[in-house]
């Protein structure tokens, strides 16, 4: 029933949409007041201003950011973080949106590391002749780095894509440095949500951050597979035999170079996986990308957890059978097969689709088993009468090397969609994160 009036030291705090107009919860967090408000803060001078004054003001978020920039400095126990915006050059033909500078020393501040930085919102590109001058001016005034900011994605903040715009003489010994905006936003809230600041007026301050690009109509994430993504994929999927063309797995390559990264992404920005997943990097990614689609019909995108070099998983994407498909090995040390299979087993007692997951058994020598069911396999060791699993082979071998763990879809015509497969990929991955990786315990 509806109370008339707050009650002091009773009243919950959302219960005060009853006393105003019946609100809802949604609309009484819309009213809340903004550190940073919609309104004209949403165009490219202002939106960096606020990124630069938020990297300024909360400390985990800059030396998390910042540490992967070359710079040791930000983490010395007297280093001050000085962000600025839009410093002209002596002749007022470049002016860089900001600048990014660390110092050290309490009352006589020395620079130890600058760079600066230019950002670009919505499709906005970024034009080499325009990185050229800031990079000469950088240059002129002592300054050795330049980092860009836009929603082009980034395997990791020293793979600049600007770096293809250069050939190695003109760039000599100058670092480029990219972050895109979904990275930004997305650091934010993992370090929010691994308890990683410490003061809560910083908490605050980043999950201001974090709404001001949630609403923000030109910070993106990858959404779209490209115009001529339906035309291209539905080539490499009718080519089981035939050679594919060089415009067309490079086509197919760019959109996919940026999915793969947006999907990590994605993937590390979901509350209820909690993990932390990176795309790892591959030297001349694109080039590796064209070949796969080729030759092999499919991308295979590799990931990794929680910053684990030994913990990693696949997404193939094959256009051939119009399938998305995700897997992983487990090692299980301890034991003789019979008790890998049933400690692997165990770990993956809580999957809600075990009829969707199939584990095969790989010996020596690479020799593999059949591949059987999770719920096939959980139904022989519910059994006591049997003495044996189907997965287990002794003409291959005493112990498992590992064992592999998929999961499949085939999703027919979805996967030429340019905005439908990417929401397919997306949801193959984080049912495979919470089914199978999120129950390992390696």
């Amino acid at each position: 029933m509806p109370k008339n009036k707050i009650t002091f030291s009773e009243t919950k705090l959302w219960e005060l949409k009853e006393f105003f107009k019946n609100l809802s919860n949604i609309d009484l967090d819309e009213k809340k007041a903004r550190l940073f408000p919609k309104g004209n803060s949403i165009n490219e001078n202002q939106t960096t201003s606020i990124f630069l004054a938020s990297l300024s003001a909360v400390k985990e978020y800059r030396e998390e950011l910042i540490s992967f920039l070359g710079s040791n400095k930000i983490n010395a126990f007297n280093a001050q973080l000085h962000t600025f915006t839009q410093l002209n050059s002596e002749d007022n033909k470049s002016i860089p949106d900001g600048l990014i500078v660390i110092t050290t020393g309490k009352h006589e501040p020395v620079v130890e590391w600058a760079c600066i930085v230019e950002a670009k919102i919505d499709k906005n590109p970024i034009e080499k002749n325009q990185i050229m001058r800031y990079i000469k001016f950088a240059k002129s005034i002592g300054i050795d780095r330049l980092l860009t900011i836009s929603n082009d994605l980034a395997t990791s903040p020293n793979q600049s894509p600007v770096v293809e715009m250069f050939s190695k003489r003109e760039l000599g010994k100058f670092k480029l440095y990219h972050w895109s905006w979904m990275y930004l936003k997305v650091t934010a809230s993992r370090l929010i949500r691994n308890d990683a600041i410490n003061d809560e007026d910083h908490v605050f301050i980043l999950r201001e951050l974090r709404h001001f690009f949630n609403v923000h109509p030109k910070v993106k994430n990858f959404n779209n597979m490209g115009s001529k993504w339906r035309e291209y994929s539905e080539q490499v999927g009718e080519s089981r035999r035939k050679a594919v063309s060089n415009k067309t797995s490079e086509i197919i390559a760019k959109s996919f170079v940026q999915e793969e990264k947006d999907l990590a992404l994605q993937l590390t920005d979901k509350k209820r996986l909690n993990l932390h997943i990176e795309s790892i990097p591959i030297k001349n990614r694109l080039n590796h990308m064209k070949e796969q689609i080729c030759k092999d019909k499919q991308v295979v995108s590799t990931y990794m957890v929680n910053s684990n070099k030994h913990h990693t998983f696949e997404v193939v994407s094959n256009f051939i059978e119009r399938e998305i498909k995700c897997s992983t090995k487990v090692i299980i040390q301890k034991g003789k097969a019979k008790a890998q299979t049933t400690s692997l087993l165990k770990m993956l007692s809580k999957s809600a689709v075990p009829n969707k997951i199939f584990i095969t058994a790989v010996y020596k020598y690479n020799r593999e088993s059949e591949k059987h069911s999770l719920q096939e396999l959980e139904k022989q060791l519910e059994n006591p009468l049997k003495t044996d699993y189907s997965i287990l082979d002794k003409t291959k071998g005493d112990t498992v090397k590992h064992f592999e763990i998929t999961t499949s879809e085939k999703i027919g015509a979805s996967f030429y969609s340019q905005t439908k497969f990417i929401k397919k990929l997306e949801a193959n991955a984080t049912q495979f994160l919470e089914q199978v990786v999120c129950n390992l315990k390696l």
